[in-house]
């Protein structure tokens, strides 16, 4: 295994990326019992070496993956816990994606107007900081959920 190969090292920041993706191929390849443990790995790592990035990753892979796994509930938890520390690290990119997940995850659940203000909340964020490239993508679901509510929010 990959991670193997770090942990003679003790270096416990390239564990846990190696965990961290191990995890998303994990995701990618649909075995989603394999990435929980990998993610939870690298958590664990993280924590250890107080590594924000890779407890950052982390936690957004895992609601990535209860996302997948139909688990809303989870994943809001995941997501919210990482949002926690995107914002203490400042980190304005992962803050707008994370508000992002959060609203799409107000949209699956047919919560449409809280949905819209969330993901009105992430477009301020993206304009505000000039990650314009990450719009576009927010601003069709704006739009789409405004078709289905009316303009009027």
């Amino acid at each position: 295994m990959v991670v193997d190969t770090y942990l003679p090292t003790e270096n416990e920041k390239e564990i846990a990326d190696a965990y961290n993706n191990l995890g998303i191929c994990c995701i990618h390849s649909k075995k989603y019992d394999e990435a929980a443990y990998n993610l939870n790995n690298a958590l664990d790592w993280s924590e250890r070496a107080n590594y924000f990035e890779g407890q950052l990753e982390s936690l957004t892979q895992l609601g990535i993956l209860a996302e997948n796994e139909y688990n809303y509930q989870k994943a809001f938890e995941q997501y919210s816990a990482a949002l926690q520390i995107a914002e203490t690290m400042k980190n304005q990119y992962q803050k707008a994606r994370l508000i992002y997940y959060i609203g799409m995850l107000q949209y699956y659940s047919n919560q449409f107007p809280k949905a819209l203000e969330i993901l009105r909340q992430s477009q301020q964020i993206i304009e505000k900081n000039e990650l314009q490239e990450y719009l576009p993508e927010v601003e069709e679901m704006i739009k789409e959920i405004q078709s289905l509510i009316g303009s009027d929010y």
